[in-house]
């Protein structure tokens, strides 16, 4: 049973083996999420650390995971510590693909790791939410396997791609250049001056600076 008045949460590790009886294995452990830093001088309460502890005081970085619960009434049975605890279809496929590509990492995964049938332990763990997912490594999206959801991801990475290759990477560079030598046409000086940012690698906020000083100094007062 969880600690409701620590952060504690539990995080969920699968075992690239299955058990003796062909099923998903799943260990569980409780956790707690690093207490608040409250600054000194603003009493302002910061939650810098990311990750968790153990109960050695060990820190473990973690997942999150995302996704479509599903079909109540299409489920799979996996070994969580060993007994026996139903899941839904939709993550009993991500667990089999974790098995084999996230073994032994941590994970928070809302059916496993938050005791369903515990109001108290669901509303405990609901207040959380935000801590538990920004203090994630990573939050995990599961789509699911469907080869038609596979094939719409296929086409827009590939889209994705055709764009960045269609980009027109020398755009910008020319678009300065035309403002440089617009800026060249009303203000001569700033072609000749040895100071001068107009030149093929300048940045534009270096010339926003620039130009506040060459206000001052030629007219004596700066302009926004």
């Amino acid at each position: 049973m969880l600690d409701y008045g620590t952060t504690s949460i539990r995080l969920v590790q699968v075992n690239l083996l299955l058990s003796a009886d062909g099923l998903i294995q799943c260990n569980i452990s409780q956790q707690k999420l690093p207490d608040p830093y409250q600054d000194g001088a603003t009493g302002k309460i910061e939650y810098i650390a990311m990750g968790s502890e153990d109960s050695n005081g060990e820190h473990h970085s973690y997942m999150c995971l995302s996704y479509a619960w599903g079909d109540p009434q299409n489920h799979r049975t996996i070994r969580v510590n060993g007994k026996s605890f139903k899941v839904r279809r939709s993550l009993w496929k991500f667990l089999n693909i974790a098995r084999h590509t996230l073994y032994d990492t941590f994970l928070w995964i809302d059916a496993l790791c938050i005791d369903q049938e515990n109001t108290s332990e669901r509303n405990h763990q609901v207040q959380q939410m935000g801590r538990i997912y920004s203090g994630a490594e990573t939050v995990l999206t599961w789509l699911g396997d469907d080869t038609e959801i596979e094939s719409i991801l296929r086409v827009v990475n590939q889209a994705q791609r055709q764009s960045e290759l269609a980009y027109d990477w020398d755009r910008p560079t020319k678009l300065w250049n035309t403002r440089a030598r617009s800026l060249t046409r009303d203000h001569p000086s700033l072609a000749t001056e040895p100071t001068s940012p107009i030149s093929s690698a300048i940045q534009p906020e270096k010339l926003r600076s620039y130009l506040k000083s060459y206000r001052r100094t030629n007219t004596g007062q700066e302009h926004g």
